[in-house]
């Protein structure tokens, strides 16, 4: 055989064994490579950004975690991605928009996507997909919401506060799921059930996470986040 095929085939081998490799591992439900479905978890994981999918890992707080819920708008379980917070006995509460496990600051160190309130003539400064202009609660006509880092907020040099819903805003959606007047801010406390975890996403205003689904069932559970 000739240098040239032999290169050939070499380069060709290298293509196909990761490939076939990797179908086999995904039809056998080891891995899966996807898209994430929305923007909770900004800014770890950008909207439609592909992440890979690890079955037989234990998930632990602070991993990145997949799993089904139950999603009304197709009347079925759908795969989300969330942050696990918390484990079966753990207490969780938020607290004018911090998140405490077992009553310790879980927010100190980590980078959150937070809702801040910018006037409208300042909104062409972020991403078209991080603003909101109509239908907030507590948010003026001139104002509007947007969501994004403290060191965003700070590259922009924009006029912003800090969007903390307080104990008089109640969440129609909290309330059904676990009939107390809670908002996105202040939540619980609640004790997460044995063979549960609990999940926050990073993107705190703009995620339908545990506060709102409620724990995750570890038969729920199908992939820790590993790339």
């Amino acid at each position: 055989m000739k240098l040239k095929q032999k290169l050939i085939l070499a380069g060709s081998l290298i293509v196909t064994i990761p490939l076939v490799g990797y179908a086999a591992l995904r039809v056998a439900g080891i891995i899966n490579l996807m898209k994430t479905p929305t923007v909770a978890c900004m800014p770890a994981i950008k909207a439609n950004e592909y992440i890979l999918g690890y079955r037989f890992k234990t998930p632990k707080v602070n991993d990145l975690v997949c799993f089904e819920s139950f999603d009304e708008s197709s009347g079925k379980d759908e795969m989300f991605v969330s942050r696990m917070v918390a484990a079966g006995g753990d207490k969780v509460e938020m607290k004018d928009g911090v998140l405490y496990v077992n009553d310790k600051n879980a927010d100190a160190g980590r980078t959150l996507y937070n809702a801040y309130i910018v006037p409208q003539k300042y909104t062409d400064e972020f991403n078209e997909q991080d603003v909101v202009t109509a239908g907030v609660p507590g948010v003026s006509g001139a104002d509007a919401m947007v969501f994004a880092t403290e060191a965003t907020i700070r590259q922009h040099k924009v006029p912003a506060q800090l969007l903390i819903y307080k104990t008089d805003y109640q969440d129609e959606f909290m309330q059904k799921q676990w009939n107390k007047p809670w908002n996105a801010d202040q939540f619980g406390p609640i004790t997460v059930p044995a063979g549960h975890y609990f999940v926050v996403s990073d993107n705190r205003h703009n995620a339908f996470d545990s506060r709102y689904r409620g724990s995750i069932p570890m038969d729920k559970h199908k992939y820790v986040v590993v790339w």
